[in-house]
């Protein structure tokens, strides 16, 4: 049963949305062992679930605080959540931030109290003992907790969740290269507040941030894996409904631009080296299959829109071979369209994923050709990637 001792909660000074609020606290306040972390975005509808799910937990309220973020503009949220939070005897914070999710969680993790975070995005909701069976796999700061997660639709009703099955498939403390799902997702994780900090999210990127960073944590910090939770029926309910926090529409913006983005970040840490490239390799080549989608779907878009695309600018220019290699030939500008029988795979049908035709497989079995390169790597590479963000795919 939950402990309902009312606590008093912590506003932090309001710098407005343009600046924030980097206080570092002087350590774990008595007693808190998990910080949640709320970043929220115009989210006043999901302000009362949100508060429910977490006074639904089993964990007693004295063990966690949540911290609740504002990142967007001004809707009457801050008010609503300050007045429910004091009803709701939680231990908590209010906090502000620029606009982004990346620096919200960045501010959250920046004032957090407890050893432990996790993150919630403010409309979804966790099963009533997700907290309580996190709390009880996090005894060794090189493993995090991983709970499982089910899609929830408007109406409430669960569905199936490929992440999830790929959970469900290892019990116990797995390996990230044997688990490679949770790494592409930011929620559903127990994580060290000090491995946080050394490794805050990248407020420059507008999507993809969470592929970006937890390879990169995961392999700095030499963690591991524990799914004890998710057998233990924690589960994170993601919602599905449009519109919802987390999910863009298939735009060039968001399908191309902020793909090679990705790209980019993950292609700079692979120069690095380390354990976990294959990793990484795979990630870049479900970046380029969003890419790839998006020109198969979208015929007329050609490659002179990547003119200044992404982060790395003048470097996606059309005018470069490279960035030409893997289009197919009736998207290419005139002068540059190729002779008969010279098209790359993507303009025979095929798309550009390295596993295409694999599609069949268990997902376990694709990400273990996924990851095959780690005895035997390719001639592509032991080259490296010195031409071009996206060579990495090829």
């Amino acid at each position: 049963m939950a402990d309902h001792h009312a606590p008093a909660g912590t506003e932090q000074d309001d710098p407005g949305l343009d600046g924030t609020d980097h206080r570092i606290p002087s350590g774990p306040a008595d007693g808190l062992r998990i910080s949640v972390v709320i970043p929220c975005h115009l989210a006043l509808p999901f302000l009362p679930s949100c508060v429910d799910t977490l006074t639904s937990q089993t964990l007693p309220r004295d063990d966690f605080e949540a911290i609740f973020v504002f990142n967007g503009p001004e809707d009457g949220g801050y008010d609503v959540a300050r007045d429910l939070l004091a009803e709701s005897g939680l231990h908590h914070q209010l906090a502000r931030s620029s606009r982004g999710i990346s620096p919200a969680r960045n501010v959250g993790a920046s004032v957090a109290r407890a050893p432990w975070l996790t993150l919630l995005d403010v409309d979804d909701s966790l099963t009533p003992n997700y907290l309580e069976a996190m709390l009880a796999s996090a005894t060794d700061e090189t493993v995090v907790p991983v709970a499982g997660i089910v899609d929830v639709g408007d109406d409430g009703v669960e569905m199936s969740s490929h992440i999830n099955e790929t959970i469900l498939a290892r019990e116990g403390i797995v390996d990230p290269v044997d688990l490679i799902r949770p790494l592409s997702i930011s929620t559903l994780k127990l994580v060290p507040i000090a491995a946080m900090r050394r490794h805050p999210f990248d407020p420059a990127m507008r999507s993809g941030e969470d592929v970006a960073l937890w390879t990169d944590l995961f392999e700095a910090e030499g963690l591991r894996f524990d799914t004890t939770p998710a057998f233990r029926g924690a589960r994170y309910r993601r919602a599905v409904r449009e519109h919802s926090h987390g999910r863009q529409g298939m735009t060039w913006d968001f399908m191309v631009v902020q793909r090679l983005d990705v790209i980019e970040e993950l292609t700079r840490q692979q120069l690095r080296g380390g354990d976990l490239g294959a990793i990484r390799t795979y990630l870049i080549n479900t970046q380029a299959d969003f890419i790839a989608r998006y020109l198969t779907e979208h015929p007329d878009s050609r490659p002179a829109r990547l003119v200044g695309a992404g982060r790395g600018g003048p470097r996606h220019r059309a005018g470069r071979a490279d960035d030409l290699r893997d289009l197919p030939d009736d998207a290419l500008p005139p002068g540059r369209r190729r002779a008969e029988g010279s098209h790359p795979p993507a303009a025979r049908g095929r798309p550009l994923h390295p596993r295409a035709g694999q599609r069949g497989e268990p997902q376990r079995a694709r990400d273990r050709r996924g990851l095959a390169h780690r005895r035997h790597p390719s001639a592509h590479a032991r080259r490296g990637h010195r031409d071009h963000p996206a060579a990495a795919y090829r």
